[in-house]
């Protein structure tokens, strides 16, 4: 089981600050976020649960599943508190931040 925890507009755009997928072993952070976005896709056409098994917690009717697709394009992540390239390997149980970029100073 994976824990995410969303950040500023990568959490407007997921409509929490929280969710949990279970990925398959040597998932990447592009599988992962490959599968938040298709599982919202079952949720933006009108089904009631993500698509994919274990996936909880972030709900995006409509046109929220195409913001999130593209705020997660955006975002860097950590995974267990260190940077990651979208290519690593996401361990079990680890725990990833999705971080949009940042403005201000």
């Amino acid at each position: 089981m994976i824990s995410l925890r969303f950040f500023a507009a990568a959490a407007d755009a997921a409509g929490t600050d929280t969710a949990t997928f279970d990925l398959p072993a040597g998932s990447t952070l592009d599988d992962l976020v490959a599968l938040i976005v298709s599982s919202r896709a079952a949720v933006a056409e009108g089904g009631t649960t993500p698509s994919a098994p274990g996936a909880a917690g972030v709900v995006v009717p409509g046109e929220r599943g195409e913001r999130l697709a593209h705020v997660l394009g955006l975002c860097s992540f950590l995974v267990n508190g260190k940077h990651a390239e979208r290519s690593a390997v996401v361990p079990e149980g680890a725990a990833v931040d999705v971080l949009p970029p940042f403005a201000g100073g």
